[in-house]
């Protein structure tokens, strides 16, 4: 088991993005980060590497957030000022990031851990409990529809401009 501090540093910025994707208001992920760490504590899981550690941090995360969601009964409200954080200062990392959280969780999710924390379709599919087929469908629609999004902003041309 690896101290708190290590904990937060390592793995703090990862949880936050992916719980603020997820609920989409600043204080309920800063909450569900807060007991995803509290989890790690009281559990103690015997977990071997640091990819199994991700991926069990990353699970806890999601099902916190689906909690939390469901107490609150979350609306599709974004608040834009608010996903700039995620940025950090990068207006083109912002839309990214702003786009992903318009999509349905599934495809946002597949998303985020593909092209974000750099996981392959086998351990998606291990992380999110479906199989490798329905990962690769998830990657491919969500593509689709982050495409759509970016292009009624206009920033698919941005991008081919580049």
């Amino acid at each position: 088991m690896i101290d708190l501090t290590t904990l937060v540093e390592q793995y703090g910025d990862m949880l936050y993005r992916i719980c603020f994707l997820r609920l989409r208001e600043r204080f309920d992920a800063e909450d569900a980060v807060q007991e995803t760490i509290l989890r790690y504590i009281k559990k103690q899981p015997d977990i071997e590497d640091t990819e199994h550690l991700k991926a069990w941090l990353y699970r806890v995360a999601i099902n916190i957030c689906h909690d939390i969601a469901r107490k609150k009964k979350v609306r599709s409200y974004i608040s834009l000022d608010s996903l700039e954080e995620l940025a950090q200062d990068d207006p083109e990392s912002t839309e990214i990031i702003r786009s992903l959280s318009l999509l349905p969780e599934k495809y946002g999710n597949a998303l985020y851990l593909h092209y974000v924390e750099g996981y392959d379709i086998k351990s998606i599919s291990k992380i999110v409990g479906c199989s490798e087929s329905a990962v690769k469908m998830r990657l491919l629609r969500g593509r689709e529809r982050l495409r759509e999004i970016l292009c009624k902003e206009d920033l698919c041309e941005k991008r081919r401009e580049k």
